[in-house]
């Protein structure tokens, strides 16, 4: 488990990452796992690079609404899209979850 996460659990946070690859589950939602995010804890008043670090981790899940896809990009609505390897920043709630084998963990 990541505990550094766990400890932020329910918390906005900011990050930056590497898409690694997605996936689509059967409840309507797509994985995506996001190597190398450094996470840090949002103030307003500073810029991203001169924010406290949270934590780095080996990788991390973002779970997202299929049908919610092009809301979640940059991109135009009509050429939203991710690449895999393309640097992501991204902000996000901390949450916990249950994987396939049964164990928590956040993302």
């Amino acid at each position: 488990m990541r505990e550094k996460l766990f400890e932020i659990s329910d918390q906005f946070v900011l990050g930056v990452g590497w898409i690694d690859g997605w996936w689509d589950l059967n409840d309507g939602t797509r994985r995506y796992c996001i190597k190398n995010p450094i996470i840090k804890k949002p103030n307003r008043d500073f810029l991203f690079d001169d924010l406290p670090t949270i934590t780095k981790e080996d990788h991390i899940n973002f779970f997202l609404p299929k049908e919610d896809f092009n809301e979640y990009c940059v991109y135009t609505k009509q050429n939203a899209k991710f690449e895999r390897f393309e640097k992501i920043n991204f902000s996000g709630i901390v949450k916990g979850y249950t994987r396939k084998d049964g164990s928590s963990d956040f993302g």
